[in-house]
């Protein structure tokens, strides 16, 4: 786990808001550039985002859902993903060994997004539930794999293809766990495209937007 921004090989896509927790693979995959406060990651490499919030509010869920709508939209415009594979070099070539070519697979699987807060700001469960099916309507792009209340150990997520949610009020956080563990598992990983961003030149980009920042502080 770990903390900072979220970008794609799109260049025209804008890098994410800084991402409170970022659920990310490293046995596959690297962050682009690393800082102790932030580090910069592929969309390829994520498995999950965790937005934490000192209540959920309508605002700040509101807000919340904006950031995961924008990484969702990351995903939904391509991931790619490369394994390499050998082939007979052309008719005439220079040589005869075979030669390693990259084959890039697009993916378009979204990470999945959670929301944790301190306190619900909301009197009862219903009244809460009412406030995350109002979000989702105002937020279609978004779509919240979890939310959970703190202080009252309520669990909220919501169903797939559709705004409703299922609740949890007792045991919460173990629903909340549960949940994670299964959305995790079930997200398939495999080693990026990387030569993508140097081609396109993002990578030196988002580099050099850290360094600058960084001199700065």
């Amino acid at each position: 786990m770990g903390t900072g921004f979220i970008v794609s090989s799109h260049t025209d896509l804008p890098i994410s808001s800084q991402i409170d927790i970022v659920i990310h693979d490293e046995l596959y995959n690297s962050p682009l550039f690393r800082e102790l406060v932030a580090n910069v990651f592929p969309i390829e490499a994520v498995y999950a985002t965790v937005e934490v919030k000192a209540d959920l509010a309508l605002e700040k869920l509101r807000e919340a859902a904006v950031a995961i709508a924008a990484i969702r939209l990351m995903a939904k415009r391509g991931k790619y993903y490369a394994h390499y594979t050998t082939a007979k070099p052309p008719v005439g070539a220079e040589t005869s060994q075979p030669q390693g070519i990259e084959v890039r697979t697009p993916s378009f699987l979204a990470p999945r997004g959670y929301v944790v807060g301190y306190d619900a700001d909301a009197a009862t469960p219903d009244l809460f539930l009412a406030r995350l099916t109002a979000l989702s309507s105002d937020q279609p792009a978004a779509f919240l794999h979890g939310v959970y209340a703190i202080r009252q150990d309520w669990f909220f997520c919501q169903q797939y293809g559709r705004s409703t949610f299922q609740s949890f009020v007792e045991n919460g956080l173990l629903a909340f766990v549960s949940k994670l563990i299964s959305d995790l598992q079930s997200f398939s990983m495999k080693p990026m495209a990387f030569a993508r961003y140097v081609e396109n030149g993002h990578l030196k980009k988002e580099t050099e937007a850290q360094e600058d920042e960084g001199s700065e502080g």
